[in-house]
């Protein structure tokens, strides 16, 4: 490897790996270290009433949506 090249391609890749994991852990419900634990009554009671239909880990979307592959120089 000379070191020179594009890192876009890789950023893609980690980009959709990144949403393909955070995806996976919201459709199943729990994370790398386990079960996801149930929100308390009083949280899901509010969740339910301003997020209808929301899973775990998910109150907007925003997050999951924001996910990009992209490559800045700083």
């Amino acid at each position: 490897m000379s070191g020179e090249g594009n890192l876009k391609a890789a950023a893609e890749v980690v980009g959709r790996e990144v949403k393909d994991v955070y995806s996976e852990h919201v459709k199943e419900g729990k994370s790398a270290r386990g079960q996801i634990q149930a929100l308390s009554p009083r949280y899901k009671k509010w969740k339910d009433s301003k997020y209808p239909g929301k899973p775990i880990m998910v109150r907007s979307g925003q997050l999951l949506k924001s996910i990009k592959p992209e490559v800045k120089k700083i």
